[in-house]
């Protein structure tokens, strides 16, 4: 069986603006995004994968 990985070519420019959603659903953890400002910027997160683990705010739901 061969299996085949997809890669996916998703560009997070800026957080900004992210203020305008209601909230914010992390359901994959990509070590290279910056959580921290996305956090910063968004009204709340809901983090299914434990990505924000380091970082302390009452804006994050963990789940």
């Amino acid at each position: 069986m061969t299996f085949v990985q997809r890669h996916w070519n998703i560009h997070v420019r800026t957080a900004e603006r992210l203020d305008q959603y209601d909230s914010l659903m992390i359901v994959t953890d990509y070590s290279e995004y910056g959580y921290l400002p996305i956090v910063r910027e968004a009204r709340l997160v809901v983090d299914t994968r434990n990505a924000t683990r380091r970082i302390n705010s009452p804006k994050i739901v963990r789940c």
